[in-house]
């Protein structure tokens, strides 16, 4: 969105944002709050507990570049701390391990953007480089 808004006919286009991250982002925005799961998956089948994560973490990706794309540097820096809570609450903050739980397709996304979401980009590549072959 930089550059030219759409002065004439007062759109912005957001075909490439999902309606539902959209809404989280106007709710962070009005509230200053992110959701997290509050779902305990310490006792989970891992299948399942892998799911529950990687939805939750590719919604915080793409709810980072639609905060990027909008130049809101506050949503972006909530949405990361609610990354490390995720991390925190499921015991990996010494040891970070984000393709288990994030897609190949979260992943591309965030490297498609322009370079200037290099922090989260440099955040997923830290977090991938971390993981042994077994965790994948």
């Amino acid at each position: 969105m930089n550059g030219k808004w759409e002065a004439e006919s007062r759109v912005v286009s957001l075909a490439d944002d999902e309606p539902d991250i959209f809404g989280v982002y106007v709710s962070l925005v009005y509230t200053g709050k992110l959701p997290v799961t509050h779902i305990d998956t310490k006792n989970l089948p891992h299948d399942e507990k892998k799911s529950l994560l990687q939805e939750e973490y590719d919604d915080f990706f793409r709810l980072y570049a639609l905060a990027d794309k909008s130049q809101d540097t506050a949503a972006k820096d909530t949405e990361i701390a609610a990354v490390f809570e995720v991390l925190e609450k499921e015991g990996q903050v010494d040891y970070i391990c984000l393709p288990t739980f994030a897609t190949f397709v979260t992943m591309c996304m965030l490297y498609d953007r322009k370079p200037d979401i290099f922090p989260a980009r440099k955040l997923v590549g830290d977090m991938a480089n971390t993981c042994d072959v077994e965790s994948l």
